[in-house]
């Protein structure tokens, strides 16, 4: 019963490894890039102003993230 129970717990630990982690802020989606703090824009919302403007941080959960790109089709 051991054993299952522990197969069970490393499988589901590479999950989570693979899950990719996305979070809102001001109407546009961020993606963290796997194993790093960084992130790309992956998509925005219907509200954004004519002139956005894209910083180079963004803090999620106490967490600072450098945006390092914008992906294909974000908007």
């Amino acid at each position: 019963m051991k054993r299952i129970f522990t197969l069970l717990f490393a499988a589901m630990l590479v999950g989570q490894a693979w899950a990719q982690t996305t979070f809102i802020i001001d109407d546009l989606e961020y993606t963290v890039i796997e194993g790093t703090s960084n992130v790309s824009v992956c998509s925005s919302g219907e509200d954004l102003p004519e002139n956005l403007v894209i910083s180079s941080e963004v803090k999620n959960e106490g967490v600072t993230y450098t945006i390092t790109t914008i992906a294909d089709q974000a908007f």
